[in-house]
């Protein structure tokens, strides 16, 4: 394991160590884009977090910056989320409103995805766009989910099966919120806890 890695795992179990000590909150994330290719764009950012027993999803469309690369806009992609590129232009919010709108939403907060890598580029590119000097660094599901064991696990697992991938950023953001209340859930009821 690189210095780097073993920095970053130390530094991500301390962020969930405070949320199970209730010191901190976890915001799920999650980007749609232009496509996977290397100098593509967030074209649609969702966020999602569990206040009590009820999910709150919020999402926002992104309209281009002009200095994004257009050429890696990618058809299958948008066969995929389903967003045109016209929809960003007439409806998408400007980077810099994007960008400071998701500030307040993750600022101080732990920042969960399922695909870390991906949606920590984009999610720094909006930022820069944006000019918000705002560092976040995402932690995974996988290692969020690690966390829980045996039907507390089971449990996160079984919601990410039942239900579908939408492939939009509010609802995957959803989808992966319901998993970890669904182990925080069991784990509960398995320590015989209210």
């Amino acid at each position: 394991m690189s210095t780097d890695h073993g920095i970053m795992k130390v530094a991500t179990d301390l962020a969930f160590d405070l949320v199970d000590g209730g010191i901190m909150t976890l915001v799920f994330i999650d980007f749609e884009a232009s496509s996977l290719r290397r100098g593509s764009f967030p074209i649609e950012v969702g966020v999602a977090r569990i206040k009590w027993s009820e999910i709150l999803t919020e999402s926002a469309l992104i309209r281009p910056a002009k200095q994004w690369d257009m050429s890696s806009w990618s058809p299958k992609s948008q066969e995929i989320h389903g967003i045109p590129l016209d929809l960003l232009e007439s409806e998408g919010l400007p980077v810099q409103t994007v960008s400071e709108w998701l500030g307040t939403r993750i600022n101080g907060k732990v920042v969960v995805s399922d695909a870390p890598g991906h949606d920590q580029r984009w999610l720094d590119m909006l930022l820069k766009a944006g000019g918000v000097e705002q560092k976040c660094r995402i932690a995974g599901l996988d290692a969020l989910l690690s966390r829980f064991t045996g039907q507390a696990y089971e449990a996160a697992l079984e919601m990410l099966r039942m239900l579908p991938q939408p492939h939009r950023a509010g609802p995957d953001a959803a989808r992966l919120a319901r998993a970890y209340a669904a182990a925080a859930l069991k784990k509960q009821v398995m320590e015989g806890r209210p």
